[in-house]
């Protein structure tokens, strides 16, 4: 069975077939890097290979995904703020690496609304408080109490 995620990436890349003869003549004429800031095997990752592998036959370029982890993100959101601004490296972010990692750290050296600009919302992912069946608390206000 599909799951939602990859129903998800898929309508958000083929929806990019709409507006091919918008884009620029030639582009891209050359692989494109899809940077993901986090180990291999996570969910951003394979969120990443997925949208890679399905935008590479819209484009009909490889896209070529790099895992560089390191800093909650700042590693490798540093690399694409770096890249050339010619669309052809990518990052694959998430709120760890465009909005936590910001806000908690000093330690970065550009700009994250200079350097990035949002071109899809691939996922979005539900956080959620647990606790065992027999535990007291059943809200949250209990649970810090």
């Amino acid at each position: 069975m599909i799951s939602r995620r990859a129903l998800l990436a898929a309508g958000a890349v083929c929806s990019t077939a709409f507006v091919t003869n918008a884009r620029a003549e030639g582009f891209p004429d050359h692989p494109i890097r899809m940077i993901v800031p986090f180990a291999a095997g996570g969910p951003v990752d394979v969120m990443a290979r997925l949208v890679a592998q399905l935008l590479s036959g819209v484009l009909g370029q490889p896209v070529v995904n790099e895992n560089r982890g390191g800093a909650s993100g700042g590693i490798g959101s540093k690399i694409v703020a770096s890249a050339a601004p010619d669309g052809a490296t990518l990052l694959c972010g998430n709120i760890s690496s465009l909005v936590i990692q910001p806000i908690t750290t000093n330690s970065r050296d550009f700009d994250l609304f200079k350097s990035f600009v949002p071109v899809a919302r691939l996922s979005q992912n539900v956080e959620v408080l647990a606790v065992a069946p027999n535990f007291p608390a059943s809200t949250v206000r209990e649970l810090i109490a």
